[in-house]
């Protein structure tokens, strides 16, 4: 059966975002080492294996108990710096923390439903413990969304249509509420974790605040690393900025650059091969080059592909006859990184004189535009 897009709230909730794959390191502490304390009780939870994992670009586990004859767990652990943890337990059952150097956090859980879990020692892990409950009134409703969709036959594209649009309704609805609740919120790791770990969206005047809350708190863990990264990449690719230089490979392994098509209004288009959306955009892609190339418009697409066959064959498939690159790195593309590219398609219009004019047209919009700058 064909299913829903893999988009909302639930479609993101795993144990490590940021390099979900990597191998999981595990640390031991002795009691020399130690300076924070997660314990608590797990209602009928005798025997239940417990974990405390640090969220990062790695995961790394921190500190590891199994509950008592009465279900009484405690977790010691060192940290240099505070941090968003995942209390484990259970094998699937995961609980969000920020937990500080010197906490120490307690832990009720109860048998039947362990979302009414209560925190104490932790008013930012009692801040994440109020975000949950978005979660668990958005997850019924998404959930049930889905089931529909199993249950529809996949040439049935009508009503399969019908049930995309009315998944993407309530979970926009849940985003919006999600990020109403991350506005009053001023701990940056909280927000991070959402923004970065999660991938939800945060609008410019929000992305701005958090840069300085993260900032003024002088902690340097992975979730504060990337996103300071990305976020200066982002302000120096606004509209208005001249566009960073790029130098890659082309198909022969020729270094292609940017600068090379100074004096001409040039389109950077990152896409791929696997993406679809990209693919069905491009016909339309290849109709605005043949127009108005001899006009002073050019093309530099950039590739976020890991196979040259495929990339290869695509370019062939869809008639692009533009600058095409590739560095086979997918996305730790060294471009993707430096215009802070986490979705395709991605488009950037570039000037005559090198500045970014627009971002992110497609279709009727980026001929409008061609249209204004070449005429």
């Amino acid at each position: 059966m064909m299913k829903l897009l893999n988009i909302g709230l639930l479609s993101v909730l795993f144990l490590v975002a940021c390099g979900s794959d990597k191998k999981v390191k595990e640390k031991n502490p002795t009691k020399s080492s130690t300076n924070f304390i997660v314990e608590g009780h797990i209602e009928n939870g005798r025997g239940t294996v417990i974990q405390l994992a640090r969220v990062a670009q790695q995961a790394e586990v921190l500190a590891t108990d199994t509950a008592d004859a009465n279900g009484n767990f405690k977790l010691e652990g060192f940290a240099r710096e505070k941090f968003v943890a995942i209390f484990n337990y259970d094998l699937t059952k995961k609980i969000f923390l920020v937990v500080d150097t010197a906490d120490d956090i307690h832990l009720d859980i109860p048998d039947q439903n362990y979302d009414n879990y209560v925190v104490e020692g932790s008013p930012e892990s009692q801040r994440f413990r109020n975000l949950r409950e978005i979660e668990v009134k958005s997850g019924p409703e998404l959930t049930a969304i889905r089931e529909k969709a199993e249950k529809v036959d996949p040439e049935d594209e009508k009503t399969l249509n019908k049930l995309r649009e009315e998944f993407q309704e309530v979970n926009n609805k849940y985003m919006k509420e999600y990020i109403d609740s991350l506005r009053e919120i001023k701990s940056p790791l909280i927000r991070l974790y959402y923004n970065v770990a999660l991938q939800m969206p945060f609008d410019d005047s929000l992305k701005k605040e958090t840069f300085e809350l993260a900032k003024e708190s002088g902690l340097q863990g992975d979730l504060v690393q990337t996103f300071t990264r990305a976020y200066q990449a982002e302000m120096a690719t606004a509209v208005g900025a001249v566009a960073p230089e790029l130098v890659m490979p082309d198909s022969l392994g020729r270094p292609e650059s940017t600068s090379s098509l100074r004096g001409k209004v040039v389109l950077i288009d990152f896409w791929a091969s696997w993406c679809g959306p990209c693919r069905q955009e491009n016909p339309n892609v290849v109709r605005m080059y043949q127009k108005y190339k001899d006009k002073g418009f050019e093309i530099y697409g950039v590739s976020l592909d890991d196979d040259k066959s495929k990339w290869i064959n695509a370019i062939h498939q869809d008639g692009i006859t533009w600058k095409q690159v590739c560095d086979f790195r997918s996305w730790q593309c060294m471009a993707a990184r430096t215009y802070a590219v986490n979705a395709i398609p991605a488009t950037f219009l570039i000037d005559r004189e090198g500045k970014i004019i627009a971002k992110n047209l497609r279709g009727e919009e980026l001929e409008a535009k061609l249209k204004e700058v070449l005429n």
